[in-house]
């Protein structure tokens, strides 16, 4: 099992992709990879998300947990999967204390999804679990 977040902490993985597994932890500057993440869940610790939340605190509270990742270094790609139309998934625990999907207010935390890519810093759904 994987655990796919992006990095906010000080530092020199500022900034970058966060992959944790049992085999230890990755990171992965977003501008020289594409993230494919498979079977996924949507997560959070709702306890400190809703405390970031009403103290607007920084704090790790939610992240991508999922089966398999596959890390695409584009430094010599052609072009990355396009993600153009695919619903952007999003998650900032100061806005609001749960994950969400770009232009829907309502609440995505444990949403399933079979596949989830990256372009740049942010997530777009592929396929999700019906």
């Amino acid at each position: 099992m994987y655990k796919v977040r992006f990095h906010l902490g000080a530092g020199k993985h500022f900034k970058h992709w966060q992959i944790r597994s049992e085999c230890g932890v990755s990171y992965y500057w977003p501008i020289e990879v594409q993230l494919f993440l498979f079977g996924c869940v949507l997560k959070s610790n709702k306890k400190k998300a809703y405390k970031v939340y009403a103290e607007q605190v920084r704090d790790v509270c939610g992240w991508v947990e999922c089966e398999n990742v596959k890390v695409e270094d584009m430094t010599f790609a052609y072009e990355p999967i396009t993600v153009d139309g695919l619903p952007r998934i999003t998650y900032d625990p100061k806005v609001t204390p749960y994950w969400k999907v770009e232009g829907d207010s309502d609440n995505y935390e444990m949403l399933r999804v079979q596949r989830v890519v990256s372009n740049g810093n942010k997530l777009f759904m592929r396929e999700r679990y019906v």
